[in-house]
């Protein structure tokens, strides 16, 4: 669908108009294509809501749900009357009308060339095509929440604090009783949903709030217009759940072969112990590794985690889901996220030797390309050592420095990095990014004045 540049410069400004009207009147659980709010917000929102459940014991379910065709499934009249009831301008809206009427698609092929009505979706290169989905999101939001309501589903809660109360008076944080948590003083927020455009994610406390509300879920998108992705016998469901245990879960649960090949993994190192007097980082990473192994066996069998049967199809579990480019694991650890995370920076160094090996382009211009490219890539949403790893592994790389010539002339890693324009350690950058988040978060007004999560 092409658009001519008057219209495109018409549909700038309505979008912006209408972005004006979505943010006072739009859900509370929107992050995706509104402005100051991203992927690392709606990450926040979810792993903030889920450490504290798993930290109190309790157990969480998560349903990551994806649509069909979303940007190309929308109904053109349930959009304009969604306007409408959000209170936005009649002209405004004759005006959208009036970009959607009579569209008409033409499909290419070889020599073929045909002309389809379009009577549903956004158009396809128009500005304002994301905006008028989120208002449709936004509006199946604030009616989910009803029905949610009225099927008597569960709603997990958080609470904030304001003042010194939780305080030791010395600007430390410190731990607070059951009845402090419940005061009245304390404000709670009520998490229904964590929307980035059409992929959203729904907090269950149990299994039976989980199965009640996917098939809630499902049937508020039909109603709408909307086909939630879920799966049947041929094809795989997109539409995931994921269990989040609370501690020490799988402790009473091994198997008895299982419970064997442990009591033979700690007698081998009890012994390794009694001689060496001492455990390296890699036994402790081993050990952990196999234990994570047994959790995922144990994961994949639990009664949590069956197939939950959704309309003609089903909905199926996983272990590690992707949400907003980060993998969610069941245990809440970030090991497999950053491990996927260090291999996508490493694929991205290898696409890019050309550019590392070419001599006429200057040191500068491949400093600022590492550090667009994979070392964005290696930090969305990851900390560890092996990061630092990574990072200078990667210098030495475009430096063309030899672990052979680091080990006879006993090049230290802060030279390395004094070598590649002083770049910062890993530790280093993940702080800048997380005061800039903690700043943002600090500077935004209230709850009680913004009315956001």
């Amino acid at each position: 669908m092409l658009m001519d540049v008057g219209s495109k410069i018409f549909s700038s400004v309505m979008n912006e108009r209408a972005f004006k009207l979505l943010d006072k009147s739009g859900t509370n659980f929107q992050f995706g294509g509104m402005p100051e709010l991203g992927c690392r917000d709606g990450l926040f929102a979810l792993k903030t809501m889920l450490n504290p459940r798993q930290n109190h014991n309790l157990p969480s379910h998560v349903a990551f749900v994806d649509l069909v065709k979303a940007y190309d499934t929308a109904n053109h009249n349930i959009l304009l009357d969604i306007l409408k009831r959000y209170g936005t301008p009649l002209r405004f809206v004759a005006a959208v009308a009036r970009t959607y009427q009579d569209l008409i698609v033409v499909l290419k092929i070889e020599k073929e060339v045909v002309e389809l009505s379009q009577t549903v979706g956004v158009r396809q290169g128009d500005n304002m095509a994301p905006v008028l989905f989120l208002f449709l999101m936004s509006a199946f939001a604030e009616t989910l929440e009803v029905a949610w309501k009225e099927a008597g589903i569960d709603v997990c809660t958080v609470r904030s604090v304001t003042g010194t109360r939780l305080t030791a008076g010395n600007g430390k944080i410190r731990g607070h009783s059951p009845k402090e948590y419940l005061a009245h003083d304390l404000t709670a927020v009520e998490i229904f949903q964590c929307l980035y455009v059409d992929d959203g994610a729904f907090i269950f406390s149990s299994r039976d709030n989980l199965i009640q509300g996917i098939s809630l879920i499902h049937n508020h998108f039909a109603r709408l217009g909307l086909k939630m992705h879920i799966g049947c016998k041929t094809t795989p469901s997109k539409t995931e759940c994921v269990f989040f245990p609370p501690p020490r879960f799988f402790s009473s649960m091994l198997p008895p072969d299982l419970i064997q090949e442990t009591d033979e993994s700690d007698d081998t190192l009890n012994h390794d112990i009694n001689e060496a007097l001492t455990k390296t980082k890699q036994q402790q990473e081993e050990t952990m590794k196999q234990r994570r192994a047994r959790e995922e066996l144990l994961y994949d069998n639990l009664e949590e985690t069956a197939p939950i049967p959704v309309s003609d199809g089903q909905v199926t579990f996983c272990r590690h889901f992707k949400y907003l480019g980060s993998y969610v694991s069941f245990c809440l650890c970030d090991n497999y996220d950053i491990d996927k995370r260090i291999a996508a920076a490493s694929q991205a160094m290898g696409a890019l030797k050309t550019m590392w090996d070419c001599p006429h382009l200057e040191l500068w211009s491949k400093y600022l390309l590492f550090r667009s490219t994979p070392m964005n890539i290696l930090q969305w949403g990851c900390e560890t050592y092996k990061l630092e790893v990574f990072l200078h592994r990667s210098i030495r790389r475009i430096l063309h420095v030899s672990i052979t010539r680091v080990k006879e002339e006993r090049i230290q890693n802060e030279h390395v990095r004094r070598m590649f324009y002083d770049i910062s350690r890993v530790g280093n950058m993940i702080a800048a990014r997380q005061m800039d988040f903690i700043g943002k978060i600090v500077c935004a007004p209230p709850i009680a004045q913004r009315n956001r999560c």
